[in-house]
């Protein structure tokens, strides 16, 4: 288990998939600048009922590594280019510092033929849902 970055949304990725988000809140900003210099990556978790402005949302206990692949500036705030890479179950939130922080465990996603990867799918879409 790991403490890594978070960034709770109210939009689920699954591996592979390209995320492209306007960041602009101060926490996320900070988040950008932490994650920038070292491991260039994130979890991201589907938000499940709240708002995420300022926190106090329900989040779910699934989401996904995002792997940063390059930032630009934006008339407001910044737009970040990265793309959703590994599945990982959250086992904790830490919401104290400066952003969020979900303790993690990495589920590896073996697929050795079509039925096991719609079985699969499957899966993961009833996770989110």
């Amino acid at each position: 288990m790991s403490l890594v970055a978070a960034f709770p949304l109210g939009t689920s990725y699954l591996p592979g998939e390209a995320v492209i988000l306007r960041v602009f809140e101060t926490r996320y900003l900070q988040l950008l600048r932490d994650v920038g210099d070292t491991s260039r990556s994130f979890v991201t978790a589907l938000i499940e009922a709240g708002s995420e402005v300022g926190g106090g949302e329900k989040r779910f206990d699934a989401g996904v590594t995002v792997s940063i692949d390059h930032i630009a500036p934006a008339e407001f705030g910044f737009q970040l280019f990265a793309h959703a890479e590994n599945v990982v179950d959250i086992v904790g939130w830490n919401d104290d510092l400066d952003y969020p922080r979900a303790e993690v465990t990495e589920q590896p996603l073996v697929i050795t033929d079509s039925e096991q990867a719609r079985e699969s799918l499957h899966a993961v879409a009833d996770d989110i849902r």
